[in-house]
C-alpha cells in the first residue's frame, strides 16, 4: 500500500505540472490571438473564488496516506506489533 500511495503521489504530481504547462501554453496563445478575454483560464469571480483549486487534491491525499502508511511500518518495526 505504501508503494501505490507513492506511486499514487508522484503521477499527481506530474499530472498537475502537466496541467500548469498547459494552462500556461493556452494562455499565451490566446493573449497572442487576442482573445483572452473570451478564455477562462481559472480566473474566478465571485463567491466560488474562495474554494480550493482542485488540482492540489490528488497530491494532498496521496502525500498524506504516504505518510500514514509509512508511519504505520515505522510503528510495527520499532514496536513489532500491529496497532490494536
Amino acid at each position: 500500500m505504501t508503494l501505490f500511495s507513492v506511486v499514487g503521489f508522484l503521477t499527481s504530481l506530474r499530472l498537475k505540472s502537466e496541467l500548469e504547462e498547459c494552462l500556461a501554453k493556452i494562455e499565451a496563445m490566446s493573449l497572442q490571438a487576442k482573445v483572452s478575454q473570451f478564455v477562462a483560464l481559472g480566473q474566478l469571480e465571485g463567491k466560488p473564488s474562495r474554494y480550493p483549486r482542485f488540482r492540489w487534491i490528488f497530491p494532498i491525499f496521496y502525500a498524506m496516506t504516504t505518510a500514514g502508511f509509512i508511519t504505520l511500518i515505522v510503528y510495527r518495526l520499532v514496536t513489532g506489533e500491529a496497532i490494536k
